[in-house]
């Protein structure tokens, strides 16, 4: 309750910056808030697209975001609802949780508002990583709970569920690759050692042993997906890069020497462009201390 009340009263003081905001984007001529979108009720395509993109290199498209941060966060919180040891009222209440995580990804009228009521083509879901950080939550709520041996054998069982469900998703879609198998093997070999780590029958060097691979595993993977990232994601030459920014810090520079008040540029042009034309450097004034007019 007192975090729900600390909350609202945020959001209450976040308003005198974020409705002025809204007021002028209103009288837009272009990209005006989609307010009456919050009121259709529909979904953005299928749910289960969530654990078939659960993959090495997935990337986020209209109705199938990727929420990939490793398999031990996704067997572990799976192995949540499986334990014995957690109480039913707190797994509805992380059940509750893990679908409000989906819905602000697939559900209309949170997926506008989470969009901040703009159409966000240009780059679907950038708000993924808060269901990342309920899916990690949900992970860490099961690991400090499974103390007892009551349910030793819980995250390998969940690894095969999860494993299963994702090879069979994606093998309806056509979409088995090399990046899947790897994928799938890896989710079981987590569940294995995460089941070995918590046993406490098992030997300790075995223990230590099993958590020592789930780690190298666990860093592996994500070392892995980050490099297939970078290699979309990546804006091309480093080398002219740095004559972009040298030319210009020296343009601002000598416009400042001749005159050094207060006054405003318009970027008419950015320094990269996709295919359809659009660009994500909007935000250069700020890096090189000058007033366009888009900051």
């Amino acid at each position: 309750i007192r975090y729900g009340m600390s909350m609202f009263v945020g959001v209450l003081l976040s308003a005198a910056l974020f409705l002025p905001t809204l007021g002028e984007l209103s009288k837009s001529s272009k990209g005006q808030p989609e307010f009456l979108n919050v009121f259709k009720t529909y979904f953005h395509g299928n749910m289960l697209n969530t654990l078939r993109h659960y993959t090495y290199g997935a990337l986020s498209d209209y109705g199938s975001v990727a929420l990939f941060c490793g398999s031990i966060a996704v067997i572990a919180a799976l192995s949540v609802f499986l334990s014995k040891d957690i109480k039913w009222k707190n797994k509805i209440v992380l059940a509750a949780m893990a679908l409000f995580a989906l819905l602000i990804c697939y559900w209309n009228p949170l997926f506008v508002l989470f969009s901040l009521l703009k159409n966000a083509e240009s780059y679907w879901y950038r708000y993924s990583y808060l269901s990342i950080i309920i899916f990690v939550f949900l992970a860490a709520f099961y690991l400090f709970s499974c103390k007892n041996e009551t349910g030793r054998y819980i995250p390998f069982i969940s690894s095969v569920i999860f494993s299963g469900i994702y090879m069979m998703l994606n093998y309806t879609a056509n979409e088995m690759s090399k990046n899947v198998y790897l994928t799938g093997a890896a989710f079981i070999l987590t569940g294995l050692f995460l089941s070995v780590t918590i046993n406490k029958k098992t030997r300790f060097f075995i223990r230590v042993l099993a958590c020592v691979l789930l780690g190298c595993i666990t860093i592996a993977e994500l070392q892995y997906n980050a490099v297939l990232l970078i290699n979309v994601y990546n804006s091309g030459n480093v080398e002219h890069f740095k004559e972009y920014e040298r030319q210009e810090s020296q343009q601002i520079n000598a416009i400042k020497e001749y005159d050094d008040g207060q006054y405003r540029i318009a970027q008419t042009s950015m320094r990269v462009f996709d295919e359809y034309q659009m660009t994500a450097y909007y935000n250069e004034g700020l890096g090189y201390n000058y007033w366009p007019l888009s900051s």
